[in-house]
């Protein structure tokens, strides 16, 4: 084999890794942005609290538990607070569009 030819075998070879890494960071991505989601919070709650009220897990295994609990609790209630707020600002004008307006300051 020549010299010419090795190179493009990895030349290919290194376009075909490029191409796996891609994806996968991808998919890492799409992963990150499902687990960030209220959906997944809230569903990963209901789990671990499912877990704690049946009582079948260790002491340490518990703490982690209810310490994943609290950390996805904040979260969500993060998020429903900001939704709150959006869609107080949000209102439909004489046409029937909506606006996004700036919330009034409370001393006004």
């Amino acid at each position: 084999m020549c010299l010419g030819n090795k190179t493009d075998i990895l030349i290919s070879i290194i376009n075909i890794q490029k191409s796996k890494f891609s994806n996968l960071k991808n998919t890492l991505s799409k992963q990150k942005e499902k687990k960030d989601s209220f959906e997944f919070s809230l569903k990963r709650l209901e789990e671990i609290v499912e877990a704690l009220e049946d009582g079948s897990v260790q002491l340490d295994e518990a703490l982690k538990l209810y310490e994943e609990g609290i950390t996805l609790s904040k979260q969500c209630v993060a998020k429903l607070s900001a939704a709150e707020v959006k869609l107080k600002r949000l209102s439909k004008d004489a046409q029937g569009n909506f606006e996004l307006f700036e919330e009034e300051s409370e001393n006004e």
